[in-house]
């Protein structure tokens, strides 16, 4: 199961989302050229919302945004109603068993959500199932290097804490970080084929210094494209 933010966690995270768009131009470069227009859109880990209407306003027929946080579902149902999108829906849901019909699908968009499952391969094949044949899936992320192998089992088992933006607003999250390797092996055990696949640059976020393992381990946000083979 993914993090579950706290009450106070989301309304942070809301408040200061619009600080944390480092990747934003870069994913959206990537969305528009595949297109969403006429497309059903799944918003996985869609947060507050906003992503969601973004996605509806650049064309997609349907936006449904799903998240485990009853309190995220919450914001982004009041964001809606201010914003009196019509074809965006908002539900609860843990990402590892989603409750729609193969095939639904032609687009997820995944925006650093994947990394809050231990699991990888959990979230990974229940997107692949919603998805449409040659469906595709965007997502941005954060992983790991370490500096010796034998420190990967007990990171990989461990949450990684990661501080959000800078200075007196940044705030903690939990994540776990996998490896890149570890990340293009589940896409293709999961049914993807990897189209692009690419480090980016996050200046919004760091391993924050309290991590046990901080000195062995540096992390990096990737962005990938992947189709449903």
């Amino acid at each position: 199961m993914a993090h579950l933010y706290s009450q106070h966690l989301a309304k942070q995270y809301s408040l200061q989302r619009n600080r944390l768009r480092a990747t934003d131009k870069r994913t959206f470069a990537l969305l528009k050229r595949i297109s969403i227009i006429r497309k059903y859109v799944l918003d996985f880990g869609c947060g507050d919302g906003g992503y969601a209407m973004q996605l509806s306003r650049m064309g997609a027929r349907k936006v449904v945004g799903i998240d485990i946080s009853p309190t995220m579902i919450k914001l982004a149902n009041r964001n809606l109603k201010k914003e009196q999108i019509k074809n965006v829906e908002f539900m609860q849901a843990d990402g590892a068993q989603l409750h729609f019909h193969k095939n639904t699908f032609d687009v997820a968009f995944s925006n650093f959500v994947l990394h809050h499952f231990q699991d990888i391969s959990a979230p990974l094949n229940e997107i692949s199932r919603v998805l449409k044949k040659s469906g595709y899936l965007l997502a941005t992320l954060n992983a790991y290097k370490v500096k010796s192998r034998r420190f990967i089992d007990a990171i990989a088992r461990s949450a990684v804490p990661m501080r959000l933006g800078t200075g007196r607003d940044s705030f903690v999250v939990t994540a776990f970080l996998h490896t890149n390797e570890d990340i293009k092996s589940s896409l293709i055990k999961t049914g993807f084929k990897v189209l692009f696949y690419k480090v980016v640059q996050n200046p919004n976020a760091a391993i924050d210094s309290s991590y046990h393992y901080i000195n062995q381990v540096s992390y990096n946000s990737l962005l990938f494209l992947a189709r449903k083979m």
